[in-house]
């Protein structure tokens, strides 16, 4: 007996410190797949809430379009209320999972649903006036006002939502928030540039151009340019992204060097237009015809530099998702756990 108590105690004195050891490195380990796993919540919702405010804007644009046209297309707008809805219960859903309030998608989709029935309600209106209604003028500038604000303040909630998680990426996996950032970046300019895209869209439908307008465009123009040049600078310094630096290059090309010097060049007939030359010419007369054939250009150019942003978000969920599985399983192995316990 005495033998065995003391094999026992020398066994304990031997092997009690290594499996203490093992055990603190375990629960080590173990905190790191947590933090490892949350940052990768947390940058799926962050790319989810990125993806439904790009939805939102195009969305706007289209109810705007159509509250504008004199035969609205009431198919584009469905199909855009569709993706944006799709992509706002994503977002809802992500925050419960990653642990973040869900209020500001949740509040947005209730904001469009009454946009919608105001839209729809006025259309019916204008069509039981047979187009002659005297206050129809008066409905639509008093819609666009309400529309323009539920843009503003919607996007504004979204964004929080978007740099609250960023944050706790930021914290939880630094290396992974470069990408968040450009991608933050490249939604500013779609920002800027749709709210720009807004007032022109107005212009070619004939409304008048008002200094206050304008001044709002130029306003625009330069937060876009700004919102470029930070977030080529950022990409350019991130030396593991090489799909993003293909983009950049792609979008030198495409962005800057087609798209934007286009709607410079309109900006420049609205100032002229506004400063003595009213019959000033729109530059690409094709696209000045009506706001439907303006809409066919602008549309895809605003959506076109998006494939930047979306190859950050790409790079960052891969990433993310990388890091996750590798902190997984290395709190098992001081345990000695099977796999099966560690998933």
């Amino acid at each position: 007996m005495r033998v065995k108590s003391l094999f026992l105690a020398g066994l304990l004195a031997v092997g009690l410190p290594g499996f203490i050891a093992a055990g603190l490195l375990a629960v080590t380990e173990l905190q790191q797949w947590r933090a490892a796993a949350a940052a990768a919540a947390a940058t799926r919702l962050f790319s989810d809430v990125e993806r439904a405010q790009s939805a939102l804007l195009q969305e706007v644009g289209d109810l705007q379009t159509a509250a504008l046209a004199t035969s609205p297309d009431l198919q584009a707008v469905q199909a855009s209320s569709v993706a944006t809805d799709s992509w706002l219960d994503a977002a809802q859903r992500r925050a419960r999972q990653a642990g973040f309030d869900d209020d500001a998608p949740r509040r947005t989709k209730a904001a469009l649903v009454e946009v919608r029935q105001s839209l729809s309600t006025a259309l019916l209106h204008r069509q039981a006036a047979n187009r002659s209604d005297p206050d129809a003028d008066g409905r639509t500038a008093a819609f666009l006002r309400r529309l323009a604000a539920l843009r503003n303040e919607e996007s504004g909630h979204l964004v929080e939502l978007d740099k609250a998680s960023m944050q706790l990426v930021s914290r939880l996996a630094p290396d992974i928030a470069g990408d968040l950032a450009v991608a933050l970046e490249i939604m500013d300019m779609r920002f800027a540039a749709g709210g720009r895209n807004l007032l022109i869209t107005s212009w070619i439908a004939g409304k008048p151009i008002l200094p206050d307008n304008v001044s709002d465009a130029d306003i625009f123009t330069g937060r876009l340019q700004q919102a470029w040049d930070s977030a080529s600078g950022s990409i350019e310094v991130l030396a593991t992204a090489p799909r993003l630096h293909r983009e950049l290059a792609r979008q030198r090309q495409s962005f800057a060097g087609r798209d934007e010097p286009r709607w410079r060049s309109m900006m420049k007939v609205a100032h002229m237009r506004l400063n003595g030359a009213p019959t000033a010419p729109w530059p690409d007369q094709e696209l000045a015809v009506n706001v439907a054939a303006y809409r066919a250009w602008s549309v895809p150019a605003l959506s076109s530099f998006l494939a930047l942003r979306d190859a950050a978000l790409d790079d960052a969920i891969a990433d993310s998702g990388m890091l996750a599985g590798a902190a997984q399983r290395p709190w098992c192995w001081p345990l000695r756990l099977p796999s099966w316990q560690c998933c």
